[in-house]
């Protein structure tokens, strides 16, 4: 059995949703962190509590060293005591430098740091498990594990890992259906799947039909949008009410993920501008700018987002 200690406990009281932080831009693509932190402060007064940093939706392959490290200190302040902050380290740091984003956050006020690992290089377990035990050694705060596409994280890689007493979590990636149904299972005859927590971002479905097997935290990106329609979608599955859960996937998610976001191109680049312009439509980012490689909405598709933005909130 994994072992019990303080992070472990901290894990409990990490539930519901979880906000993916989106980088804002200005028109000329400099970063916005002004905006960021706006957006950000605009959704904990709606009730957000969860919110963490990530090498896509946050725009890592965008960004130099140095803002990944300026806009997660300001995140932290902008978060206090408000909420709880994942701060996220990317894949192509080495070891040394991971190690010290995790007292650089600590020092922030941040209350986890994800560890991601670039996994088109595959990797050896054993690699990568060194990789996590030495940073966990030296680390002064809860770490969270990472996996994405296939191979991915296996059954005794997971469990290895679940064994590293700083390791409270793994976000997952590489299969948010099939793959969260096993990482689920292995947990919970491994461990405690209330203190290892296994988390997917993108859309909720894979989440509404997994909640029940032992989810306790989620990547959600409705808050982009909708505070009140994410914090309702949560008491719906603490409360069971699957009727509220299935109508949001068809009457909302479906609609952006294969209606409204396909069409603007590539799906990542897709559901990101349509956040950006979303998020400047509300008056809380100065632009709806994306920097290279990501692809801004041409300004018809920016106007468009205003009436389909409005549309999903009557949902509420």
């Amino acid at each position: 059995m994994t072992p019990h200690n303080d992070h472990r406990a901290f894990a409990r009281t990490i539930r519901g949703p979880l906000v993916p932080i989106l980088a804002a831009f200005e028109d000329d693509e400099t970063l916005d962190i002004d905006s960021t932190c706006k957006w950000i402060d605009w959704m904990l007064d709606q009730g957000m509590t969860l919110f963490w940093t990530t090498y896509g939706t946050t725009h890592y392959h965008s960004l130099t060293d140095r803002e990944v490290l300026d806009l997660n200190k300001a995140i932290a302040g902008v978060i206090g005591d408000r909420g709880i902050f994942i701060a996220c380290a990317p894949w192509q740091w080495a070891t040394r430098d991971c190690i010290d984003f995790t007292h650089k956050a600590a020092d922030w006020g941040a209350h986890v740091v994800k560890i991601l690992i670039e996994w088109a290089l595959t990797p050896p377990d054993a690699l990568v498990l060194d990789h996590y035990r030495r940073i966990a050694q030296e680390s002064p705060l809860p770490l969270l594990a990472y996996t994405l596409g296939l191979p991915g994280v296996q059954d005794d890689l997971l469990k290895g890992i679940m064994d590293i007493p700083q390791f409270i979590g793994m976000k997952n990636d590489s299969d948010n259906f099939y793959g969260l149904q096993r990482y689920l299972q292995v947990i919970r005859e491994h461990g405690d799947p209330e203190e290892f927590l296994v988390m997917t971002g993108g859309g909720l479905s894979s989440m509404v039909l997994s909640f029940d097997l032992g989810v306790k935290a989620y990547g959600d990106t409705t808050p982009w949008y909708s505070p009140k329609l994410s914090r309702a979608m949560y008491r719906a599955l603490l409360n069971n009410d699957r009727a509220l859960c299935s109508r949001y996937l068809k009457d909302v998610e479906a609609k952006l993920w294969f209606k409204i976001w396909p069409p603007l191109g590539p799906a990542a680049f897709a559901h990101w501008g349509w956040a950006h312009a979303a998020a400047y439509h509300m008056g809380l980012y100065r632009s709806p700018k994306m920097r290279f490689p990501m692809v801004t909405l041409t300004p018809e598709q920016v106007a468009r987002v205003k009436v389909q933005l409005e549309d999903v909130q009557r949902f509420e």
